[in-house]
């Protein structure tokens, strides 16, 4: 299984052709991902989201909205 937004997503803006990719698939399910490009500002950002993410009020609201989402 493949997330066909994000193929279409990187044959479109990464030159790529379609017709070499043999396989694609998704990660194992998790809490969550985030990719960002390598620069200065994401690895900021990425510093900052570790220090929020890391917060006791943080993790128990992710638990909960994982409960929420499941739900639906």
């Amino acid at each position: 299984m493949t997330d066909k937004l994000v193929v279409d997503y990187k044959i479109a803006n990464h030159h790529i052709d379609a017709n070499a990719l043999k396989q694609a698939g998704c990660l194992v399910e998790n809490d969550f991902y985030l990719a960002l490009s390598p620069s200065t500002e994401n690895t900021n950002l990425l510093k900052k989201l570790n220090q929020e993410l890391i917060q006791p009020e943080n993790i128990n609201y992710f638990k909960q909205l994982k409960v929420d989402i499941s739900k639906e």
